[in-house]
């Protein structure tokens, strides 16, 4: 990347990787970097309205959205929203609560946000947003509550992976949200359980990468298996960090940023994980 960056929020959107806000050296940052697959290079989009770090970020026909995340450096929860049609960012409807260091994934054109953590706790709370009716409506909440996990959505559901409630209370919870029975259901616990993780998905796969605890940086890189309700793992991230972003373009997935140690630490790493273009 351009910059060191770290507890940053990634997208996938269109053809391209954005990498938005977090903290850089020193400061937290409204900068969106945007890298193209197709040509190797970074451009710099439009910054956020106001610096954020540790928000989720999802993206909907084109549009993409920043929800929630922590101002400044004493980690204030906030409720915003923010979408970016392709010309500017717009404030939404803010979230029912204030939270930071969520899990975001998109069903059926609706955002679903789990967990986070708000004002000095760690939260289960499940909300959806309906772009059309610019709205949110309270779900079911997870079994577990957390913060610092990561999510992805797979076959018209939502699974939320891995998180802590405080830095060395590291979870391998795995839960399946079903929209259709609003209700959660616990699934094969994840290897290695940690939090600062990040998620994505790959050829119907959810795919968690990452992450940090007492004992440092994690290079685990797992991949579970809706199907047979199973973890696997993958070859591990040439650079172990937490707070990155990950994105799954053009069936390879892409890892940017994060913390290479824990806590305040950062790097400008991007690195691929797939079979390489022809």
């Amino acid at each position: 990347m351009p910059d060191e960056r770290t507890e940053v929020a990634g997208v996938a959107s269109g053809s391209e990787f954005h990498v938005v806000g977090g903290f850089v050296p020193g400061d937290v940052t409204a900068e969106v970097g945007i890298f193209d697959p197709a040509t190797g290079t970074w451009r710099t989009g439009d910054p956020l309205p106001e610096a954020r770090h540790h928000a989720a970020s999802v993206a909907i026909d084109g549009d993409r959205y920043v929800v929630g995340g922590f101002r400044g450096r004493k980690f204030d929860p906030v409720d915003t929203v923010w979408r970016h049609d392709g010309d500017t960012w717009v404030e939404r409807a803010p979230l029912p609560t204030p939270r930071g260091a969520l899990a975001a994934g998109v069903i059926d054109g609706r955002i679903y946000v789990a967990g986070g953590e708000g004002t000095d706790e760690s939260l289960a709370a499940l909300t959806a947003y309906d772009p059309d009716a610019d709205e949110w409506t309270e779900l079911t909440s997870m079994p577990t509550a957390r913060n610092h996990l990561a999510a992805g959505a797979v076959g018209g559901k939502l699974y939320a992976v891995g998180g802590r409630t405080s830095f060395s209370n590291l979870l391998d919870a795995t839960e399946v949200y079903d929209p259709d029975a609003d209700e959660w259901t616990e699934l094969a616990p994840m290897p290695t359980p940690r939090g600062g993780l990040a998620a994505t998905t790959l050829d119907g796969r959810v795919v968690a990468v990452g992450g940090e605890g007492p004992g440092g940086t994690f290079e685990q890189a797992e991949v579970y298996d809706p199907a047979a309700d199973e973890w696997r793992s993958l070859p591990p991230l040439p650079t172990p960090r937490h707070g990155l972003a990950a994105a799954t373009l053009g069936g390879r997935l892409y890892t940017a940023a994060g913390g290479p140690e824990p806590g305040f630490s950062f790097s400008d790493a991007l690195e691929v994980f797939g079979p390489q273009p022809k």
